[in-house]
């Protein structure tokens, strides 16, 4: 999924995807793709499920197509950030609804608080500000900084609304 991910990139969009479900020292593509913006599960608690994808990847050592990850940097920490995926209430294809578990129920709150960003602003939000700012904004319960489990935190969709909010009235008020 490297191409397509970084295509999706290079047209300027942010690509949230699940860090994947098997657990801690794992993820899954494209989630581990280091242009994506990987998201991990927590729990009620805020605890890290214990299905929920975590590793620290050695790009020349992880990947094999060194023309397309040339710009990653040498390490990186999948998942970016993390969110809600356990006991998610859902809707169910055949109608009514359910409660499910795993990185691609936490994915989706990613994206609705990159939506909720990009509404909160009468500017163009580049997905590089959407990546920075949700990173940023993160909350980590260990008050560390971006480890395999968490990634830099379980996101605050407060805080980050606010952070873009807060740079669109600096932004107008100096043009």
């Amino acid at each position: 999924f490297i191409e397509p991910v970084q295509n999706a990139r290079d047209a300027g969009k942010l690509v949230v995807a699940s860090a994947g479900n098997s657990g801690s020292g794992t993820s899954s593509s494209p989630g581990n793709v280091y242009d994506s913006f990987a998201v991990g599960a927590v729990d009620a608690d805020r605890d890290v499920a214990p299905f929920s994808g975590g590793e620290t990847l050695n790009t020349s050592a992880d990947w094999d197509n060194e023309t397309l990850t040339a710009d990653w940097p040498a390490e990186y920490v999948v998942p970016d950030a993390s969110a809600p995926g356990v006991n998610v209430y859902s809707a169910e294809p055949s109608g009514g609804y359910v409660t499910e578990s795993g990185t691609s129920m936490a994915a989706p709150h990613v994206s609705g608080v990159a939506a909720l960003m990009i509404a909160a602003t009468a500017r163009d939000v580049t997905d590089e500000e959407l990546s920075a700012t949700l990173r940023d904004t993160a909350d980590h319960p260990d008050g560390t900084s971006a480890d395999a489990r968490y990634g830099a935190g379980v996101v605050d969709a407060f805080a980050a609304v606010e952070a873009v909010a807060a740079s669109n009235l600096s932004v107008t008020a100096f043009d």
